[in-house]
């Protein structure tokens, strides 16, 4: 069985305006110091992205935006996936150090990105994939559907005081990337005005979402969790009974039973290639709650996994496809189809690809003419002159002997032929 260990990756938020100073120090692209009551605290993880201007805080590393985010963690994810193997990303860290805004976004967040990246490289490599859509957040072991009308999720949240397994959360069957926005799109605005209902929502509350990828009873699943702030918490036991089974989960003990707990026993030290990115506030404000994220941190790149890619069955070309891979005029033919059925835009640039794909085709042609004209021009056959002795046999009537004849055919071939009739 192999083991994996997670991908810790740190993310530093923006320095507020009007701070000119922070307790973080980059030593390299992996290693980050933060000072605090006179000594160091050292944290060594895969990768670190650096968001702070850099006219307030010199660094050398270079500014990082939501884009390399993508590239660093939505790639990985995606050769994982698109191999068979469980994928998750687990984001936690301070309040207000961007932990939604890196897992969502404005739908432009890891989430939908890994989501939106996965569909199109699932449906090119593999036949007949089904899909499937859940997102919850959990408040107060209160796991609320965010895909439901609203108005049923706010009546839902007052009466329910039980707690839900997640994994188990109805989800939404979709088959094309139109719908998937659609649906995330219809998710974060449930969550939007659950956060302006209850202030507490945003602060305290876990955001998981779920992406099921089945084909032929084989499935593999993306998830994407958001862990609350487990700083400054008001004292109410739900509270610590969801944070505690994350840290237990961290540290190697047993954790409580929470919805938390059901979310996280496949993603730490389970049959999953699981990344970890942690968000923090470089302001010295927020130094305490800083280290203890770095420390986290540290704790989480020692935790190996031990995935099972469950091995998907790659589809073979159509002959469809292959007649078009074989046949540029065929090819060219169904490029018009298509552009006669864009939009004014794209049928414009279509027109020029096409005319330059059909001069390409036309000079290839040209050149390979005279060459396949000499190819099947048929040889005339010719025969080699007759000898005295050829001749002579001809003009007796005796067939032909020729001179490696088997012995055997000799006799047969030395009978002179019926004289002519003179006339």
């Amino acid at each position: 069985m192999a083991f994996l260990p997670m991908t810790a990756m740190l993310r530093v938020c923006p320095l507020p305006a009007e701070e000119h100073s922070t307790p973080l120090q980059c030593v390299s692209p992996t290693t980050i110091q933060c000072r605090e009551d006179g000594h160091t605290v050292e944290t060594t993880c895969h990768h670190i992205f650096w968001s702070v201007d850099p006219k307030q805080v010199p660094c050398s590393l270079p500014h990082s935006t939501q884009e390399h985010l993508h590239h660093k963690v939505c790639a990985a994810g995606v050769q994982a996936a698109g191999e068979g193997s469980n994928v998750a990303c687990v984001v936690f860290g301070q309040r207000h150090s961007g932990k939604t805004y890196s897992l969502f976004g404005h739908m432009d967040g890891i989430a939908p990105k890994l989501c939106g990246d996965l569909l199109p490289h699932l449906s090119t490599h593999y036949h007949s994939c089904t899909y499937s859509l859940a997102l919850s957040v959990v408040h107060r072991e209160i796991a609320l559907d965010l895909l439901e009308p609203i108005g049923l999720n706010a009546q839902a949240w007052r009466d329910r005081a039980d707690s839900q397994d997640v994994t188990t959360m109805p989800a939404k069957s979709f088959t094309d990337i139109e719908t998937l926005s659609l649906l995330l799109d219809r998710g974060m605005s449930n969550y939007a005005v659950l956060c302006q209902a209850d202030p507490l929502l945003e602060a305290m509350a876990h955001v998981c979402l779920h992406l099921k990828c089945t084909q032929q009873g084989k499935s593999v699943s993306v998830t994407c969790l958001e862990v609350a702030d487990q700083q400054d918490l008001p004292v109410e036991p739900t509270y610590k009974k969801s944070y505690s089974a994350f840290h237990c989960m961290l540290n190697g003990e047993k954790p409580p039973d929470s919805c938390l707990t059901h979310l996280l026993k496949k993603i730490i030290g389970g049959n999953c290639e699981t990344t970890y990115l942690a968000t923090v506030s470089p302001s010295h404000v927020n130094r305490k709650a800083t280290v203890a994220t770095l420390k986290l941190l540290q704790r989480a790149s020692t935790i190996r996994n031990h995935p099972k890619p469950v091995g998907w069955v790659k589809q073979d070309p159509s002959p469809r496809k292959l007649h078009l891979q074989n046949d540029p005029a065929a090819l060219l033919s169904r490029l018009r189809t298509l552009a006669s059925k864009a939009t004014p835009e794209a049928r414009q640039e279509l027109s020029v690809g096409l005319g330059a794909f059909q001069e390409l085709i036309d000079s290839t042609v040209a050149e390979a003419a005279p060459q396949l004209a000499k190819q099947r021009k048929p040889k005339r056959m010719t025969s080699p002159p007759l000898g005295s002795r050829q001749a002579s046999s001809l003009r007796s009537g005796s067939p032909l002997i020729a001179p490696n004849s088997p012995p055997a055919l000799k006799p047969f071939l030395r009978r002179r032929s019926p004289p002519m009739l003179r006339v």
